[in-house]
């Protein structure tokens, strides 16, 4: 029924259209009137002076697109179908007595379309006489030809149907015996809709569950009658062991059919923290699919990565440093991202104790939420730690001195709307030493392999220290820690073959040392384009980046690229380029028509580009050995000049151009910090690199390819890195009031 108010909406829309235009026509000397009734008549072009027969054309009708409604056997109360129209009050009756008709006029919506609109209300007895029961409901309106609607109510078959009978109307098809369902260690709650064709009982249930709700309605029997509502909802306690619970529910209707829901409750684990990753925040626009945003959040406040002006760019308000101020969402989706994720760690941690901390599987749990919160507590630190800009001070509105100041470090599962905490921002210095305290945990705890690139291993916490390390400037631990990391990395450095490949590049985390994965059943996939592989892959022809937001490198980026390095096949090259033809396209004709610079790096799941249940599941890279490298390189040049430079040309003759030479006029420490931001285009790492060292952005120069609303060029690190704390967090929060960074918002102006 959705579906047919929808049209009858847009049905109505291009009446008032159609009337609108005519008005315009008629100085002129004439209308034309276009029939939407579906009479097939051609369309009547009247002399100005009949215009007054436009109204009895129009008027003199009652508009309804349903053909026949389908209803259940059981009794369904106040079952409704919206969109009747008429241009005089209607009336409606069915001729049965079993069924009651009501009409419910819809005073807004008749005064927004200028006409009487109606939902119909009908009010069903249940059918227990083993048939369909086939009735009439008319509608009259005066002036007006009637209109007669079949009324199907379906005899009394089984009560367990697939959704897909039910969004149909008929309830009809083969019955549903099983449901199969998954629950993890923490749920507390797990709901079925189960769309009825009559009612049923609760026969049992395992003792693990708490308690079990039928959302149904009483009837005198004992089979509840559940109309079209029909749902069941299961209680439980969380899963605080190493042991899986299995069991089953089941229900039967009065036919004698059993419909069995089993269960399997899975042990603790970071399984939630992990599928946090991958769901949405706040369920308002096309950015919000979970932890991958904020990556491109992250890249797009660069010069790195742009994308052409266009309607469906969902992020230009964070490239062009518009709304970052604590009173918008664009600052909230970043605040709520990194506040669930840390909730999520929290709450798998304060479930742990002395009890089930003795099964090596829950330990288990327990470092990998100790690592995980540490990720996102160093991410988060870095991006709303207030440091010296050319725009704002560090002396807020409040006249408090904000440099340095992280955010509040919050070790327990709060809860927004809870009762206010009163925790401060925690300095640079305090909130090093928590996430140390953290990864040491994980190190000296860690006992587990895995194959999963999703759960961190020993080479993740080791990459950990050496980035927080190298953010608060102690080279010789961050050099010490990236060696570590790439000692006992679990993967290994990307080859060419690896690079570019058209259905595995940079969506297959065997090569990486983190990952995040998602599922078929995830949110962002199920949608088809709220997901990575929709922002990241202009080859997926169904996502956002094939529409027009296609992400495209700098072109100053590239052209500073070498040519014999293979990186540079990732990004189409511009015409008349010595490798426009060398770019591996998994469609040459699909690749011809991508704007110049658009980055092909990030390939749909393999490789297709047409189905998004396929291509978008796929995994994104959070932590690579790569990575360490560079940390290495850099650190050791700014502690011994020459020795990073050494190790970076070493890595790039054997990884990445065999012909790599270090430029004569480049200083090192730029050369290094380039290069990596060549290597980990796309992947939300350069933006912590830039502010860390203070680097400009650059995007007005001759020959940019940066649209002229996000032209800024930067002295030094731009304001908007400095990330605006969100109001709500003061509500729930209120040592943070007073502390806030100062909003960046238009600061800048564009050059062009």
């Amino acid at each position: 029924m959705r579906t047919k108010r929808i049209n009858n909406v847009l049905r109505a829309f291009m009446f008032f259209v159609l009337l609108a235009v005519t008005s315009g026509v008629m100085a002129q000397g004439y209308v034309i009137v276009d029939y939407k009734d579906n009479t097939n008549k051609e369309n009547l072009v009247l002399p100005k002076e009949q215009v007054k027969k436009i109204e009895f054309i129009f008027k003199n009708r009652i508009e309804c697109e349903i053909d026949t409604i389908f209803l259940p056997a059981s009794s369904a109360k106040n079952y409704y179908i919206t969109g009747i129209r008429s241009y005089a009050p209607l009336t409606a009756a069915a001729d049965c007595e079993w069924a009651d008709i009501t009409l419910r006029r819809d005073s807004s919506l008749s005064e927004s379309y200028k006409c009487e609109y109606y939902a119909v209300n009908i009010t069903l007895q249940a059918n227990k006489s083993g048939n369909d029961r086939i009735a009439n409901i008319t509608f009259e309106s005066e002036g007006a030809e009637s209109v007669t609607i079949p009324l199907i109510q379906r005899k009394q078959v089984s009560s367990f149907f697939e959704e897909s009978f039910y969004n149909s109307g008929k309830w009809d098809g083969e019955a549903v015996k099983e449901i199969n369902s998954l629950i993890q260690w923490n749920d507390s709650i797990i709901g079925y809709s189960l769309f009825p064709n009559f009612g049923f009982t609760l026969e049992s249930y395992p003792e693990w569950i708490d308690s079990v709700k039928l959302y149904c309605y009483d009837e005198t029997d004992k089979y509840e009658s559940v109309g079209t509502n029909a749902s069941i909802g299961l209680w439980f306690k969380k899963n605080n062991t190493a042991t899986t619970r299995e069991g089953t529910v089941v229900l039967r209707d009065m036919n004698g059919e059993e419909l069995k829901i089993n269960l399997k409750h899975n042990p603790m684990s970071s399984i939630n923290v992990r599928k946090k990753m991958n769901s949405q925040i706040l369920n308002s626009a096309a950015y919000d699919y979970g932890y991958p945003s904020l990556l491109h959040i992250r890249d797009v406040m660069t010069a790195d990565l742009t994308v052409p002006s266009t309607g469906y760019d969902w992020y230009i308000n964070w490239a062009c440093n518009r709304y970052m101020g604590e009173s918008y969402v664009y600052s909230q989706y970043i605040w709520n991202a990194y506040r669930d994720l840390i909730f999520q760690s929290n709450l798998l941690l304060a479930n742990i104790n002395d009890d089930n901390i003795k099964e090596p599987t829950i330990m288990g749990a327990k470092v990998e939420a100790h690592i995980f919160r540490a990720l996102f507590y160093l991410e988060a630190a870095q991006m709303y730690e207030f440091l010296p800009n050319d725009k704002t001070s560090n002396i807020n509105t409040a006249g408090n001195d904000v440099l340095n100041l992280t955010l509040p470090i919050v070790k327990e599962p709060v809860v927004p709307r809870n009762p206010v905490i009163d925790i401060p921002r925690a300095t640079r210095e305090e909130m090093v030493a928590f996430i140390l305290e953290d990864l040491n945990v994980a190190e000296e705890n860690i006992n587990y392999t895995s194959s999963s690139k999703d759960i961190p291993q020993i080479d993740v916490v080791y990459g950990l220290k050496a980035r927080l390390y190298m953010w608060i400037g102690d080279y010789e631990n961050a050099k010490k820690y990236a060696r570590m990391a790439i000692e006992n990395n679990t993967g290994h450095v990307m080859t060419q073959e690896e690079c570019l490949s058209k259905s595995d590049g940079f969506n297959t985390p065997d090569p990486w040392m983190l990952a995040t994965t998602t599922c078929p059943g995830d949110a962002p996939v199920q949608t088809g384009i709220e997901n990575w592989t929709s922002w990241m892959s202009p080859e997926a022809q169904y996502g956002y980046s094939s529409t027009g937001a296609t992400s495209m490198i700098d072109a100053a980026m590239y052209a500073r690229m070498s040519d014999t390095d293979f990186r540079k096949l990732m990004y189409k090259a511009p015409a008349g380029h010595a490798l426009e033809s060398k770019v591996p396209y998994i469609n040459a004709a699909w690749g011809a028509e991508l704007p110049e610079y658009a980055a092909i790096k990030f390939r749909p799941n393999d490789g297709n580009t047409v189905d998004h249940l396929t291509g978008s599941v796929s995994s994104v890279p959070i932590m690579r050995i790569e990575e360490m490298y560079f940390i290495e390189a850099e650190a050791a040049e700014r502690l011994t000049p020459g020795e990073g430079t050494a190790l970076l040309a070493d890595f790039m003759k054997k990884h990445r151009d065999a012909e790599y030479t270090i430029p004569a006029d480049v200083d090192a420490i730029d050369e290094i910090l380039f290069q990596k931001r060549v290597e980990f285009w796309g992947e939300g790492i350069s933006f912590f690199d830039i502010k860390r060292a203070n680097l400009s952005v650059t995007r007005a120069y001759e020959g940019s390819n940066v649209a002229t609303d996000r032209t800024f060029n930067t002295d030094g690190r731009p304001a908007w890195m400095n990330t605006c704390i969100v109001t709500t967090a003061k509500k729930e929060n209120s040592a943070i009031e007073g502390w806030e960074n100062p909003d960046p918002s238009d600061c800048y102006q564009p050059q062009w």
